[in-house]
């Protein structure tokens, strides 16, 4: 679908697309996304250890 708004300036092939990328762009996005994605992983294991009733970490 050409004209799907959601696809639009996705290449086709994005493995093509992330190797002619160069190294320190790949770099500077693994950094702006490590942090974000910690906090996230970290809220869903705190929430999990909340539903199960074990929020303390044996004494970790």
């Amino acid at each position: 679908m050409p004209d799907d708004p959601h696809r639009r300036g996705v290449p086709e092939d994005v493995g093509a697309f992330l190797q002619r990328l160069e190294r320190r762009h790949v770099d500077e996005l693994a950094r702006r996304l490590a942090d974000p994605l910690g906090r996230l992983l970290r809220a869903e294991y705190l929430l999990g250890r909340e539903r199960a009733g074990r929020l303390l970490d044996g004494g970790r």
